[in-house]
């Protein structure tokens, strides 16, 4: 873990706060890091929002008033109060903002809303450096379903939400599911499972997916029950079928960055001598930067080249960087370092022939 901490905070990932109060991160996300995060909520924002149809979006304050937080399910442990009447939330997408959805949009059974923003929650385990604080940000979704397909919806959504933490893994199998037994399910829960990543420290847990059937929608008040009775296809005696999913974007990150973390030999130089070095093998949809342009030589004219051909590929959408630091040997090294998937190379016979040379991160090969 030292060293992936080290990569972290050598590569811009992370940036260590020089004091950390208490109950917070101790350290700040650096520009790598901003950019990764980013690319993982919009991976997420698609497979949750964007391809699915009957899920829509949602941005909430990060002030609860705490008067709601029955209804609203808030499992607070830190119990901030920011006055008297509110409290920082510790998870998102309300059942309050629900119910407005309903209230507008009319909607018919199923449907289900998503959210991602900060939050506060327990503190981890001292081990689970460099997770353990209370602030974070959180990805969720609650939809809410007939009752006879609840089930169904909810093995659902178990088998999407696996297949959507493995499919950006370069080691998927290190992603599990693990089923709570139902005698330990938690009260008024009908079934919960948890997505666990193998982190250096142990397994922990990313995401949870849960089933509290009509359970919170009982303990609710008259009055606000019976505004989730509008959802077409209920016949007025029964409520909606809850299920939450809640994904941790913190723990996201961190376990696509030590699943993508690797040490191998490669061919620096011009001697091409194998030197040990580290390669992170980031997914494509994740990696802070899709391509980097490099100068193999110090020739104005190359330098030159690689700049205009960097403001083109940036104004048709392709996030890349021109790297200039350090002798070429150490170019190479850094995008290796930065998880950069492509590096196309740009020296004297380009400027003659107009030949690029394009080199995959993972394979080293060069085309």
């Amino acid at each position: 873990m030292k060293r992936i901490l080290s990569l972290c905070y050598r590569r811009g990932f992370l940036i260590k706060r020089d004091t950390a109060v208490e109950g917070t991160r101790d350290f700040d996300y650096g520009p790598s890091g901003t950019a990764l995060k980013r690319n993982l909520v919009d991976e997420w924002w698609r497979s949750v929002v964007t391809s699915t149809g009957n899920v829509y979006p949602l941005d909430s304050s990060i002030i609860s008033d705490s008067r709601l937080q029955e209804n609203d399910n808030f499992l607070l442990s830190r119990r901030e109060k920011t006055s008297e009447q509110h409290l920082l939330r510790s998870t998102v997408c309300s059942m309050r903002l629900v119910e407005k959805c309903i209230e507008i949009f009319g909607q018919s059974l199923p449907f289900g809303v998503a959210e991602c923003g900060r939050a506060f929650g327990a503190t981890l385990k001292p081990s689970e450096y460099p997770l353990r604080h209370e602030e974070g940000e959180h990805m969720g979704v609650v939809f809410l379903c007939q009752p006879t397909e609840d089930q169904q919806w909810y093995y659902h959504w178990q088998k999407a939400r696996l297949r959507w933490w493995k499919k950006l893994a370069a080691n998927p199998e290190n992603f599990s599911l693990v089923e709570t037994p139902t005698s330990e399910l938690p009260g008024h829960t009908l079934k919960e499972s948890f997505i666990k990543y193998k982190f250096p420290w142990g397994p922990a847990v990313v995401e949870q997916i849960s089933n509290t059937g009509d359970s919170q929608f009982q303990r609710m008040d008259d009055e606000t029950r019976a505004r989730f009775k509008i959802a077409k296809g209920l016949d007025g005696r029964t409520y909606p079928h809850r299920l939450s999913l809640s994904a941790s974007v913190d723990k996201g990150l961190f376990a696509y960055i030590c699943d993508a973390y690797s040490e191998t030999w490669r061919p620096y130089g011009p001697d091409h001598e194998l030197k040990q070095c580290v390669v992170l093998r980031l997914h494509s949809c994740l990696s802070p930067r899709i391509v980097a342009v490099l100068p193999a030589t110090d020739d104005t004219r190359v330098s030159t080249y690689c700049r205009m051909l960097t403001e083109e590929l940036r104004t048709v959408g392709i996030v890349s960087s021109l790297s200039r630091v350090g002798a070429f040997p150490y170019r190479l090294a850094l995008e290796d370092e930065m998880g950069t998937p492509y590096r196309i190379i740009v020296d004297e016979k380009t400027l003659e022939a107009g030949i690029l040379a394009l080199q995959d991160r993972d394979t080293a090969a060069m085309v």
